[in-house]
């Protein structure tokens, strides 16, 4: 109850379920059980946004170039990591108990490797690789992939990527559920991650056609929110419908 005076974030980030509509957001430090939250002061200007659904602001990032989430640009993103770092990767996964089980079964972090990564044709030497996915996504052959290039200068940055998260779209063949869905979001007013597409190249072999999506980190609170306080929540294999809501 206390949190709700506080001022709560709900952003829908996904679709997923029976219930239609995935309710989930991220605070960088908390890593823990099936959910990572925690509450930060009311939203200014917002009084009424306890339940926070908030008009998102279109503009990017000052440092960030516009074609980085272009829905009509493919990015080219080719990657370059040891040979057998790539198939630690790949090869990573959580088991279904671990994603059912509750939050004792539920800790898990995929690992990190070095590698370089060029974007349209602009290369980072130095940045981190790992695997993404709770269940249906995980794929050994076409992981999807999230690119940390936070700590490198501003200026390396390709078109100016703080962090790139990479979908394989394993159930989405057309390659178009989450980018449409995110724009009908945010052209409704509701905050949702930006979306394009990217074509990917790991080691020289063409993974295919990837989507490109926006993390809910501080960059998206501040254009979604206009300030980065406050607290983002995310809850892992839940719903707000009848036997998951106690899950986040």
């Amino acid at each position: 109850p206390d949190s709700l005076d506080h001022g709560l974030r709900l952003l829908v980030i996904g679709l997923h379920g029976p219930a239609g509509v995935r309710v989930a957001g991220l605070h960088p430090d908390l890593r823990r059980c099936q959910v990572r939250a925690d509450i930060g002061p009311p939203l200014a200007g917002h009084a009424d946004a306890r339940l926070g659904l908030v008009n998102a602001s279109p503009a990017p990032a000052e440092t960030e170039d516009p074609l980085l989430f272009d829905p009509g640009h493919l990015l080219q993103v080719e990657i370059e990591i040891d040979p057998a770092d790539w198939d630690r990767l790949r090869y990573e996964g959580r088991e279904l108990h671990q994603i059912l089980g509750g939050c004792a079964d539920g800790l898990f972090d995929y690992t990190q490797f070095p590698a370089s990564v060029t974007v349209d044709g602009k290369s980072v030497p130095d940045v981190l690789v790992r695997k993404k996915g709770l269940l249906g996504s995980l794929s050994a052959a076409r992981p999807s992939l999230k690119i940390d290039i936070g700590y490198t200068q501003l200026a390396q940055r390709p078109l100016g990527a703080r962090r790139m998260t990479l979908n394989n779209d394993r159930q989405d063949p057309s390659h178009t559920h989450q980018c449409m869905s995110y724009r009908r979001f945010n052209a409704a007013g509701v905050p949702a991650p930006r979306c394009n597409l990217a074509h990917v190249v790991v080691n020289g072999r063409d993974m295919g056609i990837y989507s490109h999506v926006e993390d809910p980190k501080k960059p998206f609170l501040r254009r979604a929110f206009g300030d980065d306080s406050g607290r983002l929540f995310e809850g892992h294999g839940s719903e707000l419908a009848d036997g998951f809501i106690e899950r986040f």
